[in-house]
């Protein structure tokens, strides 16, 4: 911030005299003291984001049952037990990876009907996993099949 009040500073004394007189030192030196304290804090969360330690990403397990739904095993490196929910259409095939979205009861009508659980990427897991939560996910967008007949083992 103070790199940028002396540019504008030196900027200013560069311009021709006639413009340049009006704006006194003085000033200057007030807008500096002015955004100083602004600097400061912007300096002080800057360190504090960068001096938290971080966390190392725990692996979370999850299951897919031979009708497509996912249950959640383990969370955060803590064993959960959570009810296996059906994988929704707008889950995404994408080159990289695969966005995986659960279906969940909406509580306002502007809210979606699903939810983001997770994204798989490519290596994360096997390569039959990997195949195998891609059909999962072409089912559930409903590639020619319901969901009463689905078997992606």
């Amino acid at each position: 911030m103070l790199i940028l009040i002396a540019a504008f500073g030196f900027s200013i004394i560069n311009l021709p005299e006639a413009l340049w007189t009006w704006v006194s030192p003085s000033w200057l030196w007030l807008c500096a003291l002015a955004c100083l304290p602004v600097y400061i804090a912007f300096c002080l969360s800057v360190w504090r984001k960068l001096s938290k330690p971080t966390t190392v990403p725990s692996n979370d397990v999850y299951t897919l049952t031979d009708n497509g739904s996912l249950r959640a095993l383990m969370v955060s490196g803590e064993e959960i037990y959570s009810p296996a929910v059906n994988l929704h259409k707008s889950s995404l095939l994408l080159p990289w990876g695969l966005s995986l979205h659960v279906e969940r009861t909406a509580r306002k009508w502007y809210q979606p009907y699903y939810e983001h659980v997770r994204w798989v990427l490519k290596g994360e897991c096997s390569e039959a996993d990997y195949r195998r939560l891609c059909r999962a996910i072409i089912f559930a967008q409903g590639a020619g099949q319901t969901r009463n007949n689905i078997d992606v083992s």
